[in-house]
């Protein structure tokens, strides 16, 4: 089951019989396109996803427009910091014509330390990664820990992610949502930053530099590098 991130009750009171059809589509680049889906009954809204890695200094956009639950769609902006891999994401919401030009923007680049700090690393064949300790910034004030199964181009790799996140992220899963874009999950943990501790180089680099995550959420969406 795929993840995504959503918005609000507008299709409440839509007469039962009436079936939400959305675009349906995943690539890499800022915008995709692909055919129209009709959507299931707990699907009430259309989605559009933008999704930002960033490895080495190198960001790849990647967009992703599929049918969603509304009850996501109050979630705010996602960022993930797994150290030298970084990734932001925001969702918006639309139905009918209104998704043609509906616009989707990226939370800020923060990199001034907030105070939190959490174990952080990046793994790809092994659903378990060995860990640093690194600053969150900007909104991050969540731990979390994912592995589970990537799934692109046909393969399917096992995959670990520890780091700093924002609480929407772990609001997806703890929705009940069980998968993060091509991700399904193994093991989804988030919890409380830890705050005070002394401030400490965040220069780590993971042993695998391949990334897809999350977003998660969402994401949620990926791309294997």
């Amino acid at each position: 089951m795929k993840v995504s991130l959503g918005l609000s009750f507008f299709l409440a009171f839509l007469d039962p019989g009436t079936s939400l059809q959305c675009e349906v589509c995943h690539s890499i680049g800022k915008s995709c396109s692909g055919p129209m889906k009709t959507c299931s009954g707990a699907e009430d809204t259309c989605g559009i996803i933008l999704h930002e890695v960033m490895i080495g200094g190198v960001a790849i956009p990647s967009s992703v427009k599929s049918c969603l639950p509304s009850s996501i769609c109050q979630l705010g902006p996602i960022t993930m910091n797994y150290g030298k891999v970084k990734a932001r994401s925001h969702l918006a919401c639309c139905t009918g014509n209104k998704c043609q030009t509906t616009s989707v923007t990226l939370p800020p680049e923060e990199n001034v330390p907030n105070g939190y700090q959490c174990p952080a690393c990046y793994s790809v064949d092994s659903f378990q990664c060995s860990n640093e300790i690194i600053n969150c910034t900007g909104s991050e004030t969540q731990c979390v820990d994912i592995s589970g199964l990537m799934n692109s181009g046909g393969l399917s790799l096992k995959a670990a992610m520890k780091g700093c996140t924002t609480i929407s992220e772990c609001s997806i899963v703890g929705d009940g949502k069980n998968s993060l874009g091509m991700m399904d999950i193994r093991s989804f943990q988030c919890k409380p930053a830890s705050y005070g501790l002394a401030i400490v180089s965040s220069g780590f680099a993971p042993p695998d530099t391949l990334f897809l995550p999350v977003l998660s959420g969402f994401i949620l969406e990926k791309v294997l590098f």
